[in-house]
């Protein structure tokens, strides 16, 4: 039993000597990868992370960024799914799921989740923008135009809000 005992402050003690990654360590990893444009690489430390951590939501929030500039929509959708269970009064989540959902023709989803992002954080100038494209799409012109609008409000340099709100 004292061998045992003894065995086990060794390991301990080796543990804290080669502290293993965290979480947040191959977030910031990330991050610096994303900054010299390796984002696939940026992605497995981020799946790196989440496995540490499966409640990490900025994790899985970064990735679902990465996924949808990759084109890769539904991967979005499912992480951004994953937010909102864990955080609903997250506003980059819907704007994030409604832009995907968009990329994937589910205009009347899209929109209900891009409202969401707006109703959560009313200065989130793209969620509006994207909006606008969705009631521009659906031919609901005061709408797109509202919104554009709006993003003109947040941010006056903004020439797609100016060319599409004609």
């Amino acid at each position: 039993m004292k061998e045992n005992h003894k065995y086990y402050l060794f390991l301990v003690k080796i543990l804290n000597t080669y502290k293993m990654p965290t979480a947040q360590f191959y977030l910031h990893n990330a991050i610096r990868k994303i900054k010299r444009n390796t984002f696939d690489a940026a992605i497995e430390d981020l799946n790196r992370a989440i496995t540490i951590n499966p409640s990490f939501v900025e994790a899985y929030l970064l990735r679902a960024r990465l996924y949808y500039d990759k084109g890769e929509y539904n991967n979005t959708i499912i992480d951004c799914g994953y937010i909102l269970d864990n955080r609903p009064s997250s506003a980059d989540g819907y704007a994030w799921r409604g832009k995907s959902k968009y990329a994937t023709g589910k205009l009347e989803e899209a929109l209900a989740d891009l409202t969401k992002a707006t109703l959560l954080d009313d200065r989130n100038a793209d969620a509006f923008y994207q909006r606008g494209l969705i009631y521009k799409d659906l031919k609901q012109y005061e709408a797109a135009i509202q919104d554009f609008t709006e993003v003109l409000d947040l941010d006056a340099h903004n020439k797609k809000a100016y060319y599409h709100r004609g």
